[in-house]
């Protein structure tokens, strides 16, 4: 205070908003030992269209996007699975063809020299229409890698293998069955 009023200070602030990639996956550990060449964050959100709206599968669940936690299906995929997705996508050369890549975000506050940093993480909503593309997130050695691809096209004939193949191993996961029969048909060829 100078002469009786307040001093005022100015102090830069620098907002960064992250939107999409997400957080590091939860994911549920491996009964098996896990062979070296499968990462040990290996972990995958496939979404794809269907009649009633898009679908979404993970490593833990099958559910409508956006669907309550009551109207999922709990999934479990032991290594021999998660081996077969694997190598399917490797065949399918979705380790290297151009996708969007993003490491982990994380929210904090970083004190700089002259200001702070703010960093303030948030996802867009998903909303598409039924004809939306497929999109298959993979998180392996920390970074979140995004394929997006039209099951009419050719060129993404190994892609849509590889989603025939999760759906294929969703199907046959005992949860399946208590859900409503337009979901289960959702996983069909």
């Amino acid at each position: 205070m100078s002469g009786g009023s307040p001093a005022i200070v100015v102090v830069p602030v620098i907002v960064e908003f992250l939107l999409g990639g997400g957080p590091h996956p939860a994911i549920p550990p491996l009964d098996d030992p896990r062979p070296l060449w499968l990462p040990a964050d290996f972990a995958f959100r496939y979404t794809y269209p269907c009649s009633t709206g898009s679908v979404v599968i993970d490593l833990e669940h099958y559910s409508r996007e956006g669907a309550a936690p009551q109207a999922q299906a709990r999934l479990d995929f032991p290594l021999a699975e998660r081996e077969s997705i694997y190598l399917a996508l490797f065949k399918a050369a979705a380790f290297s063809v151009p996708a969007e890549t993003a490491r982990a975000l994380v929210a904090g506050v970083l004190k700089e020299t002259d200001g702070y940093q703010v960093t303030v993480v948030g996802t867009f909503p998903t909303v598409g229409p039924p004809f939306a593309p497929h999109r298959l997130d993979l998180w392996h050695y920390g970074l979140w890698r995004r394929i997006t691809w039209r099951a009419a096209r050719p060129d993404a004939e190994d892609l849509a293998t590889v989603g025939a193949l999760i759906r294929r191993l969703v199907a046959e996961k005992p949860a399946v069955s208590e859900l409503p029969r337009e979901l289960q048909k959702c996983l069909e060829p």
